[in-house]
């Protein structure tokens, strides 16, 4: 191969190379980054040791996961800490082995939804989120 050719090749794929990682790292981290956050279910209250607690859930991330902690006084069988993975497109999900499920969807800029299941899918819950 020419001297010439090679140099082409040589830059065609340096260029490459420098363009495709950012292109795949901005989008996943775009929907991680605008989960992190307190969001609050307005309105929405519940009854725990005779006292009313207002429902929130804090969001962070680790890695390439969400956390999501919900209220102590909520006591859900699955505890109060959950670790979320990917499951598409603004959406976060963690099923124990029992078939529980807590899943994170962000629905706009400062809209949020988070459900929660009992074992098997039962004993729906889902909050409308707010920052």
């Amino acid at each position: 191969m020419p001297l010439r050719s090679c140099g082409i090749v040589a830059a065609a794929l340096l260029c490459t190379v420098r363009v495709a990682p950012a292109q795949n790292v901005a989008a996943p981290d775009s929907d991680l980054s605008r989960s992190v956050g307190h969001w609050v279910a307005s309105g929405v209250s519940f009854q725990s040791r005779g006292r009313a607690h207002p429902f929130a859930v804090d969001v962070s991330r680790v890695g390439d996961r969400l956390r999501v902690t919900v209220p102590a006084e909520l006591t859900l069988a699955g505890g109060k800490v959950y670790l979320l993975a990917r499951a598409g497109g603004g959406v976060f999900r963690h099923v124990d082995d029992a078939g529980r499920r807590v899943e994170f969807s962000l629905t706009s800029r400062d809209h949020a939804s988070l459900l929660v299941t009992g074992s098997a899918g039962d004993g729906r819950v889902t909050w409308q989120l707010t920052r």
